[in-house]
């Protein structure tokens, strides 16, 4: 399901188009039919993988994903705390961001190669496997990114870049002051009495499921929502040449 609250469809295409015209991804694409890991992959494979690997996770307090707090505890130990969390829980835990070459080198290998995108030149791939939270309105300042989305589900909201001056990004960061969430298809949740222009921000939102392939261009703000069932990712980064 795609919703265009700005009116302007995201656009669908191919993996050929997606690497070949590269004035096109200057706005967000959806690949759709990608798939950047075996079938085999879900939680069961990960934890009997790399269920040993001590790894740092994030405490997501009310949301506030930029400044939270981090520990290392097993892949095993985070998974058992992953059952045990529902999205009413103020404080939760999540993998973010973590290297599939540097933590989990067995499983990077079952990933796809990247796409070679022109003028751009491949620096990373990160999982990020949790549920229930949200990650703060934020944008990439060096190049592309590619959201695999491999197993459950995630809502993405896109702003482009003009719309910043309604953002309220923190002073010296690529992060909006803003905590905006919501629950299923319901309208977003923020303080509109601290961000009374927030609202004014044209945005498009998209529910990236697997076998999706969401690109992300530039500049361009995006928050990422979890929902309650677990959802795994592999991220792709790029940087401008």
């Amino acid at each position: 399901m795609t919703r265009t609250p700005d009116s302007r469809p995201l656009e669908i295409v191919s993996v050929d188009e997606l690497c070949s015209r590269w004035l096109l991804r200057s706005k967000p694409l959806l690949v759709r039919g990608v798939h950047a890991a075996p079938s085999h992959w879900g939680i069961p494979y990960i934890a009997e993988e790399v269920g040993d690997t001590e790894i740092p996770v994030v405490q997501v307090t009310e949301g506030e994903y930029h400044t939270a707090e981090t520990r290392k505890i097993s892949v095993n130990e985070y998974l058992e705390q992953l059952s045990g969390t529902s999205g009413s829980d103020e404080t939760l835990p999540y993998m973010a961001e973590l290297s599939y070459d540097e933590f989990f080198p067995s499983l990077a290998r079952e990933l796809v190669d990247p796409p070679n995108l022109c003028n751009e030149e491949f620096v990373s791939r990160v999982m990020y496997l949790g549920k229930s939270v949200n990650s703060q309105i934020h944008y990439h300042p060096n190049g592309s990114a590619i959201l695999f989305c491999i197993s459950g589900k995630k809502l993405v909201r896109l702003y482009a870049p003009t719309e910043t001056r309604y953002l309220y990004r923190k002073p010296g960061t690529n992060f909006s002051e803003v905590l905006s969430q919501s629950s299923g298809d319901s309208a977003a949740e923020y303080d509109r009495e601290r961000y009374p222009d927030f609202g004014k921000a044209k945005h498009v939102e998209v529910i990236v499921e697997p076998g999706d392939a969401l690109m992300i261009p530039i500049y361009w703000w995006h928050g990422i929502q979890n929902f309650d069932e677990v959802s795994l990712t592999a991220v792709y980064f790029w940087r401008r040449t």
